[in-house]
């Protein structure tokens, strides 16, 4: 990754584990554990490869009229999301691939994310 930005590792932890963790919905999502996992994965385009381009809430598939993010400018975007092993988004063929009623609801179980669920403090370094 660029110098000055998140390795990997801590990108993962903190977009994915952390947020499965404190929705209560580890391990079956933000992780990848055969048997355990449903296997949904986004797949970024490799360093360098993607030119960069300023964020139009247009290129979003939300419905509301405002990202935060508008007019960013960003050198990196999703290539590829899987989804319980199928591709719903590929960036280069046709984009959102994805039908209606594709996704399952899932139901919260406690939180596991330290802190979350106690008197603990939180602690920023851990989230």
């Amino acid at each position: 990754m660029s110098a000055g930005r998140l390795e990997l590792t801590r990108f993962v932890e903190v977009t994915s584990t952390n947020a499965a963790r404190l929705y209560g919905l580890y391990p079956r999502k933000g992780a990848f554990i055969p048997g355990e996992s449903d296997a949904d994965l986004v797949i970024w385009y490799p360093e360098g490869k993607l030119a960069p381009f300023q964020l139009k809430n247009e290129m979003l598939h939300h419905n509301v009229d405002y990202s935060p993010y508008e007019g960013k400018i960003f050198k990196q975007w999703p290539r590829y999301t899987i989804l319980r092993g199928q591709v719903v988004w590929d960036r280069d063929h046709d984009g959102l691939l994805g039908k209606p009623g594709q996704g399952h609801f899932l139901h919260r179980g406690p939180s596991t994310l330290k802190g979350s669920l106690s008197n603990e403090p939180w602690d920023i370094h851990g989230f």
